[in-house]
């Protein structure tokens, strides 16, 4: 299949099934697209540094905005740098570098906006019961701290938050057995149950600020920052259904996808 990549310079660039690169980028803009898109119905939904999520079309010879961002289509109140995820609706769901989640109808109207406890560098996944969980960045004014963050996209309200003693800056893993899996800047990995309370922690050698996976052999493993993977034993055997993984699909994630 293809793969666009995301130019340093700005623009999206596509590279064909056999390795071979357009001359030209598929896709212009004077602004980085610094962001993971996602992929709905031929169309790419990509964060970038002109505050905007812009919806490419990818059925062209050449890409094209469909959202107008002079009409406030796509337009969040700064960077967007986290993995952009989508929800039931369907929802586009970007969170900006202003602190707050974003979720925008497939024509690039605002649908929600909700102001978050933190900064967020993490991707935040979903659950199949329409919640969201997240990490975060407080206590920046103070010493560092952070928290973890569990949000209703049905009531658009915060069902609760995990304080940690460090920054959360992994992006968390869901696993079968009910629990939420992350790591903190300190080094300190945690598991969450469905009421935002800890089942247990973990102190590995290095901050995670990576990704988890959850292995079939019910192993949780995190890449840590002295370049090293550790793996923890855990009673999840998969990962949950919802939209637990980074770089998680419509398709193999369970989220609807009209028209594809």
């Amino acid at each position: 299949g293809t793969t666009w990549i995301s130019a340093f310079s700005g623009g999206l660039l596509r590279i064909d099934a056999q390795g071979a690169m357009d001359s030209r980028p598929f896709y212009r803009c004077a602004s980085r697209l610094n962001s993971t898109g996602v992929i709905q119905n031929r169309t790419l939904f990509i964060g970038a540094d002109d505050q905007c999520v812009h919806a490419i079309d990818l059925s062209q010879t050449r890409g094209a905005n469909r959202w107008d961002h002079t009409a406030g289509r796509g337009r969040t109140g700064w960077y967007i740098n986290t993995p952009l995820m989508m929800i039931d609706g369907p929802l586009v769901v970007t969170i900006s570098r202003d602190d707050c989640l974003y979720a925008f109808d497939l024509n690039g109207s605002e649908a929600w906006k909700i102001t978050l406890p933190g900064q967020v560098l993490g991707s935040p996944v979903a659950s199949a019961e329409h919640r969201l969980y997240f990490g975060a960045a407080t206590g920046r004014d103070v010493r560092p701290t952070g928290c973890f963050v569990c949000l209703d996209t049905r009531t658009r309200q915060i069902v609760w938050r995990y304080e940690t003693d460090a920054p959360i800056e992994s992006t968390p893993v869901l696993g079968n057995d009910g629990l939420a899996y992350f790591g903190d800047n300190a080094g300190v990995v945690h598991a969450v149950d469905a009421g935002g309370r800890a089942v247990w922690t973990e102190q590995v050698p290095t901050a995670i600020r990576s990704a988890g996976t959850i292995l079939s052999n019910g192993r949780l493993v995190f890449g840590q920052d002295d370049g090293s993977l550790v793996a923890l034993r855990c009673e999840a055997t998969s990962i949950a259904t919802g939209w637990p993984k980074h770089l998680g699909t419509a398709q193999n994630n369970g989220i609807p996808s009209p028209g594809a």
